[in-house]
């Protein structure tokens, strides 16, 4: 992964290309991000930089010495990747069921990977709960008593480390404590502050903003794609590339209709198609059902907004911008709080393995009682 295929983000390359430079490159890196920022790509590209023995005028890895396409190819044996995953390790009998393995064929459709995307790879419905254990961090510490097999830093890239279990996180900042000589960990992490604190007093914050407009245009033009509609995408995305890809790739917003048959069915009252309505729901993977109720909130702050008289500030098209019109009436300050954290209370019972048919039935229900018909 070179610089120069990560979009935008020039604030961020120029800090790390000085680490490099002045030769005190931190020992522990925590690079944080929204998804869309680029913080996983550029994560990579910075290890494969800090190892580049031809790095170009430019700042950049060459691309083309031994060690750069060791880096391109995963096969670098001084790099080690860390994930969250299900199962236990000792049953990755074949090399392709290793972690590393499963995300080679993801790098080759965007470099831009998502927590989602990843959860995909360990089951069909991404039902399955990931999370990095005590083995993980037992394997890091066997791993680094090995002897380097290159003359460049070994790098240990720990991807999602607020996933890692308790007790796997204080055998990890045992380590962190004790940076051994050409050692680097790269932590590429979403929520930051769900880290141990002592994890985080010991890394070295690299924090990626969202993308700006210009940024994101300049992205998809050098991709040879343009228009109006993709300028109108891109300002929609609120500085994520992975979802203005997606608004622009997309024609139909895939949870839409399910939240319109949702009010619909709160506004008339229908109890019993409620309860279809959530089984459907139930039968979605839990990984899904988070983007979903992510995005119903995101929807219905759109909804407030459109109430307040502020069009101009709404961050939708089309379909959704429509239907958003005819609701935004009965989305009021009364009980748009109250919606939002019946979002936020659902999303939390997915992530404990509730019994999701009475999860939805119950957001259903209480939608009814919340959204009050005009008189």
């Amino acid at each position: 992964m070179l610089f120069s295929e990560i979009y935008g983000q020039e604030r961020v390359k120029r800090l790390l290309r000085q680490y490099v430079a002045q030769g005190r490159i931190p020992h522990a890196l925590l690079f944080t991000g929204n998804e869309g920022s680029g913080v996983f790509p550029l994560a990579l590209a910075f290890a494969q930089y800090v190892n580049c023995s031809k790095p170009t005028p430019e700042g950049d890895s060459c691309g083309v010495c031994r060690s750069c396409k060791t880096y391109q190819e995963f096969r670098n044996f001084d790099f080690h990747f860390y994930a969250p995953y299900a199962g236990a390790l000792s049953e990755f009998a074949k090399d392709e069921l290793l972690p590393i393995e499963r995300l080679k064929p993801l790098l080759k459709e965007t470099p831009y990977l998502t927590q989602a995307t990843w959860a995909l790879q360990w089951s069909k419905d991404g039902s399955k709960k990931i999370r990095l254990p005590i083995e993980a961090a037992t394997d890091i510490i066997d791993t680094l008593k090995t002897a380097r097999l290159g003359n460049g830093f070994r790098v240990v890239f720990i991807y999602l480390p607020e996933l890692m279990e308790e007790e796997a996180s204080n055998k990890l900042l045992k380590i962190l404590e004790e940076p051994r000589p050409y050692t680097l960990f790269f932590l590429v992490s979403l929520h930051p502050e769900l880290l141990l604190p002592t994890i985080r007093s010991r890394v070295q914050e690299v924090f990626l903003p969202p993308l700006s407009v210009e940024e994101l245009t300049d992205a998809f033009a050098r991709e040879g794609i343009i228009g109006e509609q993709v300028e109108k995408k891109v300002r929609i995305a609120q500085g994520s590339y992975i979802t203005a890809r997606a608004l622009i790739r997309s024609h139909d917003t895939p949870y839409l209709s399910l939240f319109q048959r949702l009010l619909r069915l709160a506004y008339l009252r229908d109890y019993e198609s409620m309860l279809g309505w959530a089984d459907e729901m139930a039968k979605f993977g839990r990984e899904e059902q988070r983007q979903m109720l992510y995005y119903f909130a995101q929807l219905l702050r759109e909804m407030f907004i459109l109430h307040l008289g502020r069009e101009d500030l709404a961050l939708i098209l089309g379909e959704e911008l429509d239907f958003s019109r005819k609701v935004s009436p009965f989305i009021d300050g009364a009980n748009v709080g109250k919606l939002l954290q019946q979002y936020s209370d659902a999303y939390k019972q997915v992530n404990d393995n509730c019994n999701m048919t009475i999860v939805f039935t119950d957001l259903a229900i209480r939608h009814a009682k919340l959204i009050k018909k005009r008189k």
